[in-house]
């Protein structure tokens, strides 16, 4: 079985109003999108990477990333293969379906890591603790 590349957001907290689990499950779908959109930005723009010809004809370019940065978008198969997963109230994951994802992000024995996923959920941590701050404050 192929290895996947995932993060799950999930909160358990004891004692809360109904108005204040609603806030908890809205917050962490919104995150959970919000880490997938950083993720797929995060691969846009310019990369530092060699530079190489590629396709049949060896007509298209094509800049990669330099170790450490987040991947290059070169097909886009990847950026389209990252979804937020429901899995029940309170447990969203963001899987990342393409088999490579799990090699870009951690590296191999020849490849070093471009890391796209974990800094994502670094990048939206602190909206999310603000939302939990938030969503706790709330009554009825």
């Amino acid at each position: 079985m192929a290895k996947t590349c995932t993060v799950e957001l999930t909160v358990k907290l004891p004692e809360v109003t109904s108005a204040q689990l609603n806030a908890l499950d809205d917050l962490i779908r919104r995150t959970a999108f919000l880490v997938m959109v950083h993720a797929v930005y995060s691969m846009t723009g310019p990369k530092s990477g060699r530079i190489y010809r590629r396709g049949k004809r060896g007509n298209i370019l094509h800049q990669a990333s330099a170790p450490g940065e987040p991947p290059a978008i070169d097909t886009g198969a990847l950026a389209n293969s990252i979804k937020p997963v429901w899995l029940d109230n309170f447990l969203v994951r963001v899987a990342v379906h393409s088999y490579y994802g799990v090699f870009l992000e951690f590296g191999t024995k020849r490849m070093a890591a471009r890391p796209f996923l974990r800094p994502a959920v670094q990048a939206v941590a602190p909206r999310f603790q603000q939302g939990i701050a938030q969503a706790m404050s709330k009554r009825r």
